[in-house]
Protein backbone atom coordinates (compact mmCIF):
# COMPACT_ATOMS: atom_id res chain seq x y z
CA UNK A 1 0.00 0.00 0.00
CA UNK A 2 1.53 3.35 -1.05
CA UNK A 3 2.05 6.55 0.91
CA UNK A 4 -1.02 8.34 -0.50
CA UNK A 5 -3.39 5.45 0.20
CA UNK A 6 -2.11 5.21 3.79
CA UNK A 7 -2.98 8.87 4.31
CA UNK A 8 -6.44 8.62 2.74
CA UNK A 9 -7.51 5.63 4.87
CA UNK A 10 -6.05 7.03 8.07
CA UNK A 11 -3.00 4.80 8.47
CA UNK A 12 0.46 5.99 9.48
CA UNK A 13 2.27 6.61 6.18
CA UNK A 14 5.63 5.96 7.84
CA UNK A 15 4.74 2.46 9.13
CA UNK A 16 6.90 -0.26 7.49
CA UNK A 17 5.54 -3.63 6.45
CA UNK A 18 7.46 -6.83 6.34
CA UNK A 19 9.86 -6.63 3.41
CA UNK A 20 9.38 -10.21 2.33
CA UNK A 21 5.57 -9.91 2.29
CA UNK A 22 5.74 -6.62 0.41
CA UNK A 23 8.10 -8.06 -2.18
CA UNK A 24 5.78 -11.00 -2.84
CA UNK A 25 2.76 -8.73 -3.13
CA UNK A 26 4.55 -6.39 -5.52
CA UNK A 27 5.66 -9.27 -7.73
CA UNK A 28 2.09 -10.49 -7.95
CA UNK A 29 0.80 -7.00 -8.74
CA UNK A 30 3.36 -6.50 -11.49
CA UNK A 31 2.26 -9.70 -13.18
CA UNK A 32 -1.42 -8.76 -12.89
CA UNK A 33 -0.86 -5.24 -14.21
CA UNK A 34 1.11 -6.50 -17.20
CA UNK A 35 -1.65 -8.95 -18.05
CA UNK A 36 -4.35 -6.28 -17.69
CA UNK A 37 -2.46 -3.80 -19.86
CA UNK A 38 -2.27 -6.31 -22.69
CA UNK A 39 -5.96 -7.12 -22.28
CA UNK A 40 -7.32 -3.56 -22.31
CA UNK A 41 -4.74 -1.80 -24.50
CA UNK A 42 -6.80 -2.18 -27.66
CA UNK A 43 -10.16 -1.32 -26.10
CA UNK A 44 -9.29 1.43 -23.63
CA UNK A 45 -11.49 4.50 -24.04
CA UNK A 46 -10.06 7.98 -23.81
CA UNK A 47 -11.73 10.77 -21.89
CA UNK A 48 -12.58 12.49 -25.18
CA UNK A 49 -14.26 9.37 -26.53
CA UNK A 50 -16.38 9.09 -23.39
CA UNK A 51 -17.53 12.68 -23.85
CA UNK A 52 -18.45 12.00 -27.47
CA UNK A 53 -20.63 9.13 -26.29
CA UNK A 54 -22.13 11.37 -23.62
CA UNK A 55 -21.02 8.97 -20.91
CA UNK A 56 -20.51 10.32 -17.35
CA UNK A 57 -16.89 10.51 -16.28
CA UNK A 58 -16.19 9.88 -12.60
CA UNK A 59 -15.55 13.07 -10.62
CA UNK A 60 -15.44 15.15 -13.82
CA UNK A 61 -17.47 17.88 -12.12
CA UNK A 62 -15.14 17.99 -9.13
CA UNK A 63 -11.79 18.62 -10.75
CA UNK A 64 -10.77 21.92 -12.38
CA UNK A 65 -10.21 21.70 -16.13
CA UNK A 66 -6.63 20.85 -17.13
CA UNK A 67 -4.64 23.77 -18.50
CA UNK A 68 -1.89 23.85 -21.14
CA UNK A 69 1.72 24.78 -20.30
CA UNK A 70 1.91 28.39 -19.19
CA UNK A 71 4.39 31.17 -18.53
CA UNK A 72 6.13 31.76 -15.19
CA UNK A 73 3.67 34.55 -14.41
CA UNK A 74 0.71 32.26 -15.14
CA UNK A 75 2.21 29.52 -12.97
CA UNK A 76 2.50 32.01 -10.12
CA UNK A 77 -1.16 32.90 -10.62
CA UNK A 78 -2.14 29.23 -10.63
CA UNK A 79 -0.25 28.72 -7.37
CA UNK A 80 -2.10 31.68 -5.91
CA UNK A 81 -5.43 30.14 -6.99
CA UNK A 82 -4.56 27.02 -5.00
CA UNK A 83 -4.29 28.95 -1.73
CA UNK A 84 -7.08 29.68 0.76
CA UNK A 85 -6.62 31.83 3.86
CA UNK A 86 -8.57 31.06 7.04
CA UNK A 87 -9.02 34.28 9.01
CA UNK A 88 -8.68 33.80 12.79
CA UNK A 89 -8.80 36.14 15.78
CA UNK A 90 -6.07 34.48 17.83
CA UNK A 91 -2.35 34.52 17.22
CA UNK A 92 -0.07 31.47 17.54
CA UNK A 93 -2.84 28.90 18.03
CA UNK A 94 -1.51 25.31 18.34
CA UNK A 95 -1.66 23.76 14.87
CA UNK A 96 -0.67 20.16 14.13
CA UNK A 97 -0.34 20.74 10.38
CA UNK A 98 0.63 17.18 9.46
CA UNK A 99 -2.21 15.44 11.33
CA UNK A 100 -4.85 17.99 10.28
CA UNK A 101 -3.79 17.84 6.65
CA UNK A 102 -4.10 14.05 6.64
CA UNK A 103 -7.46 14.19 8.40
CA UNK A 104 -8.84 16.64 5.82
CA UNK A 105 -7.62 14.43 2.98
CA UNK A 106 -9.23 11.39 4.62
CA UNK A 107 -12.54 13.25 4.88
CA UNK A 108 -12.42 14.14 1.18
CA UNK A 109 -11.67 10.51 0.30
CA UNK A 110 -14.63 9.37 2.42
CA UNK A 111 -17.18 12.02 1.40
CA UNK A 112 -16.27 12.73 -2.23
CA UNK A 113 -14.28 9.59 -3.08
CA UNK A 114 -11.32 11.54 -4.48
CA UNK A 115 -8.43 9.43 -5.73
CA UNK A 116 -5.70 11.87 -4.67
CA UNK A 117 -5.14 14.02 -1.57
CA UNK A 118 -6.66 17.49 -1.88
CA UNK A 119 -4.50 19.46 0.56
CA UNK A 120 -0.76 19.68 -0.04
CA UNK A 121 0.11 21.82 2.97
CA UNK A 122 -1.16 23.84 5.93
CA UNK A 123 0.88 26.74 7.26
CA UNK A 124 0.74 29.95 9.22
CA UNK A 125 0.69 33.23 7.32
CA UNK A 126 3.51 35.72 7.79
CA UNK A 127 1.92 37.28 10.87
CA UNK A 128 1.43 33.80 12.39
CA UNK A 129 -2.25 34.46 13.03
CA UNK A 130 -4.17 33.26 10.00
CA UNK A 131 -3.97 29.79 8.44
CA UNK A 132 -2.95 29.16 4.83
CA UNK A 133 -4.24 26.09 3.00
CA UNK A 134 -2.61 25.03 -0.28
CA UNK A 135 -4.07 22.33 -2.53
CA UNK A 136 -2.26 20.04 -4.93
CA UNK A 137 -2.22 21.08 -8.60
CA UNK A 138 -5.44 19.24 -9.50
CA UNK A 139 -7.52 21.32 -7.09
CA UNK A 140 -7.86 24.98 -6.08
CA UNK A 141 -9.34 27.33 -3.48
CA UNK A 142 -12.74 27.29 -5.21
CA UNK A 143 -12.89 23.52 -4.67
CA UNK A 144 -12.15 23.96 -0.95
CA UNK A 145 -14.83 26.63 -0.62
CA UNK A 146 -17.37 24.47 -2.48
CA UNK A 147 -16.83 21.58 -0.06
CA UNK A 148 -16.27 23.66 3.07
CA UNK A 149 -18.76 21.54 5.02
CA UNK A 150 -16.38 18.60 4.75
CA UNK A 151 -13.35 20.17 6.42
CA UNK A 152 -14.40 23.31 8.33
CA UNK A 153 -14.63 21.49 11.71
CA UNK A 154 -10.91 20.69 11.48
CA UNK A 155 -10.02 24.36 12.11
CA UNK A 156 -11.04 27.25 14.35
CA UNK A 157 -11.60 30.31 12.17
CA UNK A 158 -14.07 33.14 11.46
CA UNK A 159 -14.16 33.07 7.67
CA UNK A 160 -12.25 31.89 4.64
CA UNK A 161 -10.74 34.18 2.01
CA UNK A 162 -9.14 33.46 -1.35
CA UNK A 163 -5.62 34.76 -1.80
CA UNK A 164 -6.17 37.88 -3.88
CA UNK A 165 -3.50 40.07 -5.52
CA UNK A 166 -3.85 42.94 -3.04
CA UNK A 167 -2.73 46.42 -4.06
CA UNK A 168 -1.56 49.47 -2.11
CA UNK A 169 -2.31 53.18 -1.93
CA UNK A 170 -0.30 56.05 -0.42
CA UNK A 171 -1.97 58.88 1.48
CA UNK A 172 0.05 62.11 1.94
CA UNK A 173 -0.62 64.81 4.52
CA UNK A 174 -1.97 62.51 7.26
CA UNK A 175 -2.09 64.19 10.71
CA UNK A 176 0.38 62.38 12.98
CA UNK A 177 -0.65 63.55 16.47
CA UNK A 178 -3.95 61.58 16.83
CA UNK A 179 -2.20 58.29 16.03
CA UNK A 180 1.07 58.47 17.98
CA UNK A 181 0.10 56.38 21.01
CA UNK A 182 -0.12 52.62 21.48
CA UNK A 183 -2.54 51.04 19.01
CA UNK A 184 -2.16 54.04 16.69
CA UNK A 185 -2.18 51.91 13.53
CA UNK A 186 -5.40 50.17 14.55
CA UNK A 187 -7.00 53.53 15.36
CA UNK A 188 -5.83 54.89 12.00
CA UNK A 189 -7.45 51.96 10.20
CA UNK A 190 -10.75 52.51 12.04
CA UNK A 191 -10.62 56.22 11.21
CA UNK A 192 -10.14 55.59 7.49
CA UNK A 193 -12.85 52.91 7.26
CA UNK A 194 -15.36 54.94 9.29
CA UNK A 195 -15.15 58.13 7.26
CA UNK A 196 -14.43 56.67 3.81
CA UNK A 197 -15.95 53.83 1.72
CA UNK A 198 -12.74 51.82 2.10
CA UNK A 199 -12.00 48.37 3.49
CA UNK A 200 -8.34 48.02 4.47
CA UNK A 201 -6.53 44.67 4.52
CA UNK A 202 -4.31 44.45 7.60
CA UNK A 203 -3.09 47.68 9.19
CA UNK A 204 -1.80 50.84 7.49
CA UNK A 205 1.88 51.65 8.00
CA UNK A 206 3.74 54.92 8.16
CA UNK A 207 6.37 55.74 5.55
CA UNK A 208 8.14 58.24 7.79
CA UNK A 209 10.15 56.95 10.76
CA UNK A 210 8.81 56.83 14.31
CA UNK A 211 11.45 59.35 15.41
CA UNK A 212 10.36 61.86 12.80
CA UNK A 213 6.64 61.39 13.62
CA UNK A 214 7.27 62.05 17.32
CA UNK A 215 9.18 65.24 16.53
CA UNK A 216 7.02 68.17 17.82
CA UNK A 217 7.76 69.99 14.57
CA UNK A 218 6.19 67.20 12.49
CA UNK A 219 2.46 67.66 11.99
CA UNK A 220 1.82 65.49 8.96
CA UNK A 221 3.18 62.28 7.43
CA UNK A 222 2.50 59.71 4.73
CA UNK A 223 1.02 56.22 5.08
CA UNK A 224 0.63 53.12 2.91
CA UNK A 225 -2.46 50.95 3.18
CA UNK A 226 -3.54 47.79 1.37
CA UNK A 227 -6.88 47.14 -0.35
CA UNK A 228 -8.29 44.02 -1.93
CA UNK A 229 -7.94 44.62 -5.68
CA UNK A 230 -7.06 47.02 -8.51
CA UNK A 231 -10.71 47.96 -9.13
CA UNK A 232 -11.08 49.29 -5.58
CA UNK A 233 -7.80 51.18 -5.90
CA UNK A 234 -8.95 52.93 -9.06
CA UNK A 235 -12.13 54.03 -7.29
CA UNK A 236 -10.04 55.59 -4.51
CA UNK A 237 -7.58 57.25 -6.90
CA UNK A 238 -10.44 58.84 -8.86
CA UNK A 239 -11.49 60.65 -5.66
CA UNK A 240 -7.92 62.07 -5.42
CA UNK A 241 -8.27 62.48 -1.65
CA UNK A 242 -9.75 60.80 1.41
CA UNK A 243 -10.66 62.11 4.86
CA UNK A 244 -8.41 61.26 7.82
CA UNK A 245 -8.82 62.97 11.21
CA UNK A 246 -10.91 65.71 9.61
CA UNK A 247 -8.22 66.45 7.02
CA UNK A 248 -8.39 65.95 3.26
CA UNK A 249 -5.35 63.82 2.43
CA UNK A 250 -4.03 63.27 -1.09
CA UNK A 251 -4.02 59.66 -2.35
CA UNK A 252 -1.68 58.31 -5.06
CA UNK A 253 -0.80 54.90 -6.44
CA UNK A 254 1.84 52.99 -4.51
CA UNK A 255 4.71 51.96 -6.80
CA UNK A 256 6.54 48.84 -5.72
CA UNK A 257 10.28 49.42 -5.66
CA UNK A 258 12.86 46.64 -5.46
CA UNK A 259 16.15 46.93 -3.53
CA UNK A 260 17.95 47.34 -6.87
CA UNK A 261 15.90 50.33 -8.06
CA UNK A 262 18.22 53.36 -8.25
CA UNK A 263 17.16 56.89 -7.40
CA UNK A 264 17.87 59.37 -10.20
CA UNK A 265 18.39 62.14 -7.65
CA UNK A 266 20.74 60.78 -4.97
CA UNK A 267 21.91 57.61 -6.82
CA UNK A 268 21.12 55.42 -3.80
CA UNK A 269 19.22 52.15 -4.17
CA UNK A 270 15.76 51.11 -2.95
CA UNK A 271 13.69 54.19 -3.85
CA UNK A 272 12.82 56.49 -6.74
CA UNK A 273 13.65 60.17 -7.17
CA UNK A 274 10.17 61.72 -7.22
CA UNK A 275 10.31 62.87 -3.59
CA UNK A 276 14.04 62.66 -2.91
CA UNK A 277 15.64 66.00 -2.02
CA UNK A 278 19.25 64.78 -1.89
CA UNK A 279 21.41 65.49 -4.94
CA UNK A 280 24.32 63.43 -6.21
CA UNK A 281 25.80 63.19 -9.69
CA UNK A 282 25.84 59.78 -11.31
CA UNK A 283 29.19 60.55 -12.94
CA UNK A 284 31.32 62.40 -10.40
CA UNK A 285 29.37 62.11 -7.06
CA UNK A 286 29.20 65.91 -6.70
CA UNK A 287 26.12 67.43 -4.99
CA UNK A 288 24.15 68.21 -8.13
CA UNK A 289 21.79 66.35 -10.47
CA UNK A 290 23.36 64.28 -13.23
CA UNK A 291 21.74 66.48 -15.86
CA UNK A 292 23.75 69.42 -14.49
CA UNK A 293 27.10 67.63 -14.70
CA UNK A 294 29.74 69.74 -16.43
CA UNK A 295 33.43 70.69 -16.32
CA UNK A 296 34.80 74.22 -16.09
CA UNK A 297 36.83 74.00 -19.32
CA UNK A 298 34.32 71.90 -21.29
CA UNK A 299 31.09 72.80 -23.11
CA UNK A 300 29.52 69.33 -22.61
CA UNK A 301 26.69 69.27 -20.06
CA UNK A 302 24.63 66.43 -18.59
CA UNK A 303 26.95 63.63 -19.63
CA UNK A 304 30.55 62.57 -18.99
CA UNK A 305 33.39 63.94 -21.07
CA UNK A 306 37.13 63.27 -21.34
CA UNK A 307 37.70 65.46 -18.28
CA UNK A 308 35.34 63.50 -16.03
CA UNK A 309 36.93 61.58 -13.17
CA UNK A 310 34.42 58.82 -12.39
CA UNK A 311 33.46 58.45 -8.74
CA UNK A 312 30.62 56.38 -7.26
CA UNK A 313 28.66 58.05 -4.46
CA UNK A 314 27.77 54.61 -3.05
CA UNK A 315 30.95 52.53 -2.85
CA UNK A 316 33.45 55.42 -3.41
CA UNK A 317 35.20 53.48 -6.20
CA UNK A 318 36.31 55.04 -9.50
CA UNK A 319 33.30 54.20 -11.65
CA UNK A 320 29.89 55.72 -12.39
CA UNK A 321 27.14 55.22 -9.80
CA UNK A 322 25.11 53.05 -12.21
CA UNK A 323 27.99 50.68 -12.97
CA UNK A 324 27.11 46.99 -12.92
CA UNK A 325 30.37 46.38 -11.07
CA UNK A 326 29.36 48.50 -8.07
CA UNK A 327 29.64 46.52 -4.83
CA UNK A 328 26.63 48.36 -3.40
CA UNK A 329 24.50 47.24 -6.35
CA UNK A 330 25.73 43.67 -6.00
CA UNK A 331 24.72 43.71 -2.33
CA UNK A 332 21.27 45.08 -3.27
CA UNK A 333 20.85 42.28 -5.81
CA UNK A 334 21.70 39.73 -3.12
CA UNK A 335 19.03 41.21 -0.84
CA UNK A 336 16.53 41.13 -3.72
CA UNK A 337 17.20 37.48 -4.61
CA UNK A 338 17.00 36.44 -0.94
CA UNK A 339 13.65 38.21 -0.50
CA UNK A 340 12.29 36.49 -3.62
CA UNK A 341 13.30 33.07 -2.30
CA UNK A 342 11.64 33.87 1.02
CA UNK A 343 8.41 34.94 -0.66
CA UNK A 344 8.22 31.66 -2.57
CA UNK A 345 8.56 29.72 0.70
CA UNK A 346 5.84 31.63 2.53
Amino acid sequence: MDYTQNILIGKNPFAKEEEEETRDVLKGLVKEVRALRKEVASTKETYTERLKKDLPSLHSSLLPSPTPPTSTRSKKKQLQERKLVLITDKKDQPLDTFSIRNKVNQLFALKVQVKKPVLASIARTKGKQNILLTTIEEYNADFLVKYKDIWHNCFTFQREQKLEPWVQVIAHGVPTLPFLGEGGSKLLKEEIETFNPIKIQGLPRWISSSVKRHDPQTRFGSIVFTIENEEKRQEILKQKEISIAGTATKVVKYLEVSPTTQCTSCQKFGHIGDRCSTRACRFCAAAHLSKDHTYSTCIITGKPCKHTMPLCINCKEKHFANSKDCETLQAAKLVHSTSLEGSMEE
